[in-house]
C-alpha cells in the first residue's frame, strides 16, 4: 500500500503543468516542442502543440529519458530532428549505462500521460531504451578522471551530424559524430560557472554560455562572436529556436505563461539571440 501511495503521489507531481522547459523550445512547421523534467523522479515529459494556441492546451507525453539530480545542475541535453528526439539519458539509476545514454526516440511512438501509469515502470522503460550512438565523449572523459567538477554537456543536431560540447574541471572539448565515427577537438581551458547550451545558427554549432556569450565552435577552433551581458544568467532563460523563421530567441522563464501562445510570448517577451 505504501508503494502504491508513493507512485500515485509521484505521478501527480509529474503530471502537474508549470515546470520550466529544459533548455529550449523548438518551433517547426507551426508546432512547438519542449521537454520538462520532474525533480522528484527524474522523468521527462514531452509537450507538443500549435504555436498559436495557449501553451496549456498542448498535449503531454512520457519521454523515456531523464537527467541526473546530483552534482552541478545540467539540464537535459536534447534536440529534435524530423519526427524524433535525440537526448542523453543521464538519470541516476544503477542500471542506466551512461556510455549508452544517447537515445533516439520517435515522437509518434510516445504515450500520453494517463492516470494508470506506474512511475517505477516508466523509469525501467528509460533504463531499457536502446542506444542511438555510443557516448564516446563521456567515455573519453571518464577514462581520464573519476572526479566531476563543473561537469556540463549539451548536444545539437546539424543535418546528419551530432555535435556535443562537454566540460569538466576547468576545460572543455568539442565533439562531432558523422559517418559512423566520433571526432574531437583539442582541449580548451575555461572555468565554467554554470551550464551552457549548444544550438544551431545557420549550419554552424553555436555555444551559448552562462553569461550570454555566443561562441562558434568547430573541431578546428572556437570564436567568440558576441560578448556576455551584464546581469545575465542563462539559467533564468529558455532558448526558443524558431526553425520556421530561422531565428533564435531568449525568453525569461517567469514570462512563460501557460494561458498565452508561444507566438504571443515571443512578441511580448522574446529577445533575439
Amino acid at each position: 500500500m505504501r508503494f502504491w501511495i508513493l507512485n500515485s503521489l509521484l505521478f501527480c507531481i509529474g503530471f502537474t503543468f508549470g515546470q520550466a522547459p529544459e533548455r529550449k523550445i523548438i518551433i517547426e512547421n507551426g508546432t512547438y516542442h519542449y521537454v520538462t523534467i520532474n525533480d522528484n523522479n527524474q522523468l521527462a515529459t514531452y509537450y507538443r502543440g500549435a504555436t498559436t494556441s495557449p501553451i496549456k492546451e498542448g498535449k503531454r507525453y512520457v519521454l523515456p529519458v531523464g537527467r541526473n539530480l546530483t552534482a552541478h545542475f545540467n539540464p537535459l541535453a536534447w534536440d529534435l530532428k524530423d519526427d524524433s528526439i535525440v537526448a542523453v539519458n543521464f538519470m541516476d539509476h544503477v542500471m542506466n549505462d551512461r556510455y549508452e545514454a544517447i537515445k533516439k526516440i520517435g515522437l509518434f511512438d510516445l504515450q500520453e500521460w494517463n492516470s494508470t501509469m506506474v512511475i517505477g515502470e516508466l523509469i525501467q522503460a528509460c533504463v531499457n531504451q536502446p542506444q542511438y550512438i555510443f557516448n564516446q565523449p563521456y567515455l573519453s572523459l571518464k577514462e581520464k578522471t573519476d572526479i566531476f567538477n563543473h561537469f556540463y554537456f549539451d548536444l545539437a543536431l546539424i543535418g546528419d551530424e551530432v555535435w556535443m560540447v562537454m566540460s569538466n574541471k576547468g576545460s572543455f572539448r568539442i565533439w562531432k559524430y558523422a559517418d559512423g565515427e566520433w571526432k574531437k577537438s583539442k582541449i580548451y581551458k575555461r572555468e565554467w560557472k554554470a551550464h551552457f547550451t549548444l544550438v544551431k545558427e545557420g549550419n554552424k554549432p553555436i555555444l551559448l554560455t552562462e553569461t550570454g556569450e555566443k561562441i562558434v565552435v568547430s573541431l578546428d577552433g572556437v570564436e567568440i562572436i558576441q560578448q556576455g551581458k551584464n546581469n545575465f544568467e542563462l539559467k533564468d532563460y529558455t532558448v526558443v529556436i524558431d526553425r520556421d523563421n530561422g531565428k533564435n530567441y531568449y525568453i525569461k522563464n517567469n514570462f512563460i505563461i501557460p494561458e498565452q501562445s508561444i507566438t504571443e510570448l515571443l512578441k511580448k517577451s522574446g529577445s533575439t539571440i
